[in-house]
This record gives structure tokens, sequence and C-alpha cells, in this order.
């Protein structure tokens, strides 16, 4: 409180000044009883002739003393101004159980800045189990295994805690270069390819709410497209499926989407620049539901692309204003996988050097802005994946500017960070630690080998 002594002695001082004066008034007083006092509806007069003398002996006049009594009311009613300021419900404090992760203080009043609601996190990270790829080694399909976990979190808190380690809800083989997408109560499998490199046109879902099923179940009817490391996302209750590059795409439909109340597949018109140029990265976005898709014009540097936009409702591509616009330096081809929509700005998670940055774009500014995101593990990386990589940290949006980081550790440990994304200046994004929480899962690869997560969600 040092710094606040100028204004406490300001205060103070003033208050000196006034006192003799008040005195002054009160000895000059009649006395009154209390009950006269409540019901007074104005102060008690003093006799004039012995004010008014009092006051020349002082130099003084009633008009004085009167702008006295203003100024003073008037300095206290900037009260507020003086005092020092309250501390933010935001600032963060050092948590005690983990060195590197903080904790953000709540008031009552601001328990609600956040809904109540609550979100459940599904993920899964790949196992090997050499039995059971054996059995299906002369299948017509290739496969890989994964585990499955859930959790329960809440935006302004990480809700159930996990003192033992997570179990999987479900474990088993799914379609080799296939895409996941989460919708309702059910996570779709759509797409892969056979053991012949072959793309596919199946379609699969796994019910996870309110009760894990126990199988995947076929869904017809299937794409109308055979595909093959296709991507998949999820917008006004449908899933839109495409594929990677256009170039590796021989069937004239890129891109189709899935009404699962209706059980119909519907082709969509190719965009503008389909099979000419390769697609660096793609976005669903909402209010208004729209697709962003952005083409690559060179590789040469500085790296561009031509923007566009897919009109949902109209059923038409359009071009950005300006169309042709400048890439991130390190923007990377995975970055296709990792793009994550909130509103009218596209975010990233990539590695530079020791730190793991959030990059994000604003379509209506065309702006980048990064920042680094404090207390992840640079470790669980390999060196030799210094830019992009599948064993980078996986970014989901909660509500407002609060999102949900998630990343494997080396110590075999799931953890999610929620933090609080701003805009600080024109290129820089400030980021603070909300809360974070790790659970425990068994070790799925061999020792030496960094876990990854192949896919999460939230419903």
């Amino acid at each position: 409180m040092d710094g606040f002594v100028p204004k406490e002695g300001r205060i103070q001082c003033f208050m000196e000044e006034g006192t003799p004066q008040r005195r002054k008034e009160r000895s000059s007083t009649k006395k009154m009883s209390l009950k006269d006092f409540m019901n007074r509806s104005s102060p008690p007069q003093t006799d004039s002739s012995m004010e008014e003398g009092s006051l020349r002996k002082k130099g003084l006049s009633k008009d004085s003393i009167g702008e006295g009594i203003s100024k003073k009311d008037k300095r206290y009613s900037m009260g507020q101004d003086l005092l020092p300021p309250q501390r933010s419900p935001y600032i963060s404090e050092l948590s005690t159980r983990h060195p590197t992760a903080t904790y953000e203080s709540h008031s009552h009043r601001d328990a609600r800045i956040f809904s109540p609601r609550s979100y459940d996190i599904f993920f899964c990270l790949p196992f090997l189990d050499w039995k059971l790829l054996e059995e299906v080694r002369n299948s017509v399909y290739q496969w890989q295994s994964l585990e499955w976990y859930s959790i329960n979190i809440h935006a302004d808190g990480p809700g159930t805690a996990y003192p033992k380690r997570l179990i999987p809800f479900w474990k088993g083989l799914i379609p080799m270069s296939s895409a996941l997408a989460a919708l309702g109560s059910h996570i779709y499998c759509l797409g892969g390819r056979n053991a012949a490199y072959e793309p596919l046109r199946d379609v699969y879902k796994l019910r996870v709410t309110p009760h894990a099923a126990k199988e995947w179940i076929d869904v017809s009817p299937r794409m109308i497209s055979r595909r093959r490391h296709p991507h998949a996302s999820v917008l006004g209750g449908k899933i839109y499926v495409l594929n990677n590059l256009c170039r590796d795409h021989t069937d004239p439909h890129w891109c189709e989407v899935f009404d699962p109340v209706r059980r119909k597949w519907e082709a969509l018109p190719n965009p503008p620049t389909f099979l000419q140029d390769g697609l660096i990265f793609y976005a669903a976005l909402e209010n208004p539901d729209r697709i962003i898709g952005a083409f690559r014009v060179s590789v040469d540097a500085p790296p561009s692309a031509i923007f566009y936009e897919y009109n949902v409702q109209h059923r038409s591509w359009k071009e950005l204003v300006p169309a042709r616009r400048m890439l991130h330096p390190m923007y990377h081809f995975d970055w296709l996988e990792r793009t994550l929509g909130v509103g009218n700005t596209l975010y990233w998670i990539e590695r530079k050097l020791d730190e793991i940055l959030l990059i994000a774009y604003d379509l209506d500014l065309d702006v980048w802005l990064q920042g680094p995101i404090p207390g992840l593990e640079c470790g669980c990386i390999p060196y030799c994946e210094v830019r992009g990589g599948p064993r980078l940290p996986r970014l989901l949006h909660l509500e407002k500017n609060r999102f949900c980081v998630l990343e494997c550790t080396l110590a075999d440990d799931f953890c999610c960070m929620v933090i609080d994304v701003s805009r600080m200046c024109e290129k820089t994004l400030g980021i603070s630690v909300a809360w974070d929480q790790k659970y425990g899962v068994d070790p799925k690869l061999p020792k030496g080998m960094p876990q990854m997560l192949s896919f999460c969600t939230k419903l």
C-alpha cells in the first residue's frame, strides 16, 4: 500500500483542515434532545452575532465556509477514485499443487460469468497390441488400434476430481486413415483405406452418451464418394466431409454433407480452385453458418493463399475480400487437421523451439496474432518435430474467451488446461491459465516413445 500513501495523506490533511471549524460550529450550537436531532429538517442555527464576530477574527465569511464544505463534500463523492483499485477477480494465483499451474480465483459475484453447464471431453490414444493386430493381419482393411477416454469439466472449474488413473470406456480397432467427428450422442468414423490403400465409403458410429456402447455400428447409407484421409467437421447438426488435397482426389464430388435426421448424403458444389490448388486449412464457423477454405497459391516465400467462403444457406462459394492473403510464417500443411474456428477467428497450436504458441487469424481484419501458452511441456514433442507433428497439444473452445488445451505428458499423464485468450495489441495474444487438471493414464506405447492424442472433442 506504499504507493497509495500520498492519496491517504491528502485525504487525512483535508480532514484536519475541516475539523477545527466543525468543532467551533458544534461548540456554538444549542443543545437539543436526540429526538429533535433525528427529526430536524435542517442543521441547527447558531447565534448570528457570535458567529460573525468569530469569523471576522479569522478573516472568513459564511460564503467561504460554504465553499469549503461544498469542496469537502465533492471530494468525498470522489472517494472511489481516491481509494486503491480493487483486485481483479481474474488475477491468477500460483497453485501449490503444480509448479507450472495457476488457478483463477472467483468471487460469488463473478460465479456466473461462465455458464454452469458441464462439458464431456472425449479423446483417444493409440496403443500397441500385437496379438490383436495379428488377428486382423489378413483382413481386407487396414486398422489402427485406439483407446477412448472421457472426462467431465466446467468452464469455471475442473469439476469431478480423478484421484485414480482413467479407465478407457472403449478399446479396439477402427479403419486406418479415417476421419472422426462428434455429433449428438455419437462419434462417427468416416472413410479410411483398405489393405490395398484404396479409399473407403464406410461410415460407423459409436454411442458415447449417456452411456457408452460396446461396439461401433454401421451407418447407412454410405458416403457418396470413397475417401482416404478425409477431414470432417460438424455444422448446424450435419457432418461435412471433404478430401485433404484436391490434387489427390479424382472423384467429382470433393465435398459432401450428411444429415443424420434424414439419413441422407448430399454432394456439395466444388470450390473454384478444385483440382488446381491444394487445400491448406479448412474450418466450419457459426453465426452465420459458413465454411472457410484456404487454397495454396505458391510454395515460394512469402507464402500466400486464396480464401473462399461457402455459404451453407445459398450453397455457393465466393472469394473473401481480399481473396489472396499472406499466410503465417509458421504455417504447416497439417494445420488442416488442427484448425479451430470460433466466431471470425481461426486458431492453431504450434511449436517454436522451446515455446508452445497459440496462433490466431482474424478473417475480418486480415491480421495474424500469436502468444505463448504457459505451463505446457515441450519435452513431450520430439526435437525432430520442431514444427508441426501429431504430438502437439490439441485445442477446444468452451465458451466466450475460454479455451481448453489437452496434452499428453512424458509422465504418462493427460493434462487438461483451461486458458483465457485476449488480444493485447496489434499482433499479440494475452494468454492466462485459469486452472488445470492432470489425469493418470496407463502407458500405451513402448518406453521412450511420447504419447499423442489421435482425436479429441467435446459434447
